[in-house]
């Protein structure tokens, strides 16, 4: 039987393992020093305020698990959904973001995903441009 729990750390995983094969670094692994620093794309869980000052930056939750094969009276698979939302204060039509934009893609399509990216808005209140994408796969 696979639980929610379960495919939300399975997911959870492969989400972190994607976005560092897109070449990302992992906020969470990195000092504050660093942060400063770091001229790398970088991506943290949803909710990390330690981004905001960055020029990019990726985040991502998991947006949802349900049960997509049972038998036996057992969920045996489930359908995950990740929302991934890259943040920047360059538009995605700049060389350097429709190039990340490429990278994340390719790299959710390489680990199983099914990819969908939505409208870019421009958030006023922050200054950035967002561009929200969802990510799907059968666990």
């Amino acid at each position: 039987m696979l639980t929610n729990t379960e495919s939300r750390k399975r997911i959870n995983k492969q989400a972190i393992a994607t976005l560092i094969a897109a070449g990302l670094k992992d906020g969470i692994a990195l000092t504050q020093e660093q942060l400063k620093n770091t001229t790398d794309v970088t991506f943290w869980h949803t909710g990390n305020m330690n981004a905001i000052n960055l020029p990019t930056y990726v985040t991502y939750s998991i947006a949802g698990t349900r049960a997509a094969v049972r038998g036996d009276d057992k969920t045996l698979l489930r359908d995950n959904t990740l929302a991934v939302d890259v943040f920047s204060k360059a538009s995605f039509e700049s060389r350097t973001n429709a190039s990340l934009l490429g990278q994340i893609e390719e790299a959710f399509i390489l680990a199983g995903f099914e990819v969908q990216f939505e409208a870019e808005q421009f958030e006023r209140d922050t200054a950035l441009f967002h561009m929200p994408m969802t990510a799907f796969k059968i666990l």
